[in-house]
C-alpha cells in the first residue's frame, strides 16, 4: 500500500478515527440523546429528504411515537393475539385500546374475517405482525380492508 506523506495508511487513519468517535460517544453517557442523536437524527433527515427525524431506542418506542403521531387517544386498534407485548403496550402507552384479533393458523398473522368481526365506529387502525419472516397473501385483504375504511396500517 502507498504510504501518504507524514500519514499513516488510510484504513489505519480512517479506524483510528471511527474508534475515537464511539469511545466519546460511549463516555460521554449520551447514547440515547444529546448531541450525538441530535446529529444522527440530522443526517437521517437528509438522507430520506424530510424535514425532521426521531431517533428511538427500541421498536416499541418506534411503534408508540407513530401511534400518537396518528392521535388514537380513545380508539380503537386492532392487534394480532400472537404478537410481542410490545405491540398492544405502544397502544396503550399512546392513549388507545388495544382490540386483539385471531390468527391464520396457517401463517401465524391477522386473519381478515376476524378482522372484519371486531371492527366498530372506534376502530382507527390495524397494526400487522408478520410472523417469522411470512408476508402471507392475507395482507393484500388486510389493505384493501383499511383502504376501505380509511384505517392506518
Amino acid at each position: 500500500m502507498k504510504q501518504i506523506y507524514g500519514a499513516e495508511p488510510f484504513y489505519f487513519n480512517k479506524e483510528n478515527v471511527i474508534l475515537k468517535k464511539i469511545k466519546s460517544i460511549i463516555y460521554s453517557k449520551q447514547l440515547s440523546s444529546g448531541k450525538y442523536v441530535n446529529k444522527f437524527e440530522q443526517n437521517f433527515s437528509k438522507v430520506v429528504n424530510t424535514s425532521y427525524s426521531i431517533a428511538v431506542s427500541s421498536g416499541g418506542t418506534a411503534l408508540e411515537v407513530a401511534l400518537e403521531a396518528l392521535n388514537i387517544k380513545g380508539k380503537d386498534v386492532l392487534v394480532p393475539t400472537q404478537t410481542f407485548i410490545a405491540t398492544a403496550n405502544a397502544v396503550i402507552r399512546a392513549g388507545g385500546n388495544p382490540i386483539f384479533c385471531d390468527i391464520e393458523k396457517n401463517t401465524g398473522c391477522l386473519d381478515p374475517k376476524d378482522i372484519i368481526k371486531k371492527i366498530t365506529k372506534k376502530t382507527a387502525g390495524i397494526i400487522f405482525v408478520p410472523m417469522f419472516g411470512i408476508m402471507p397473501e392475507s395482507i393484500f385483504k388486510i389493505k384493501k380492508i383499511c383502504k376501505e375504511n380509511k384505517f392506518f396500517l
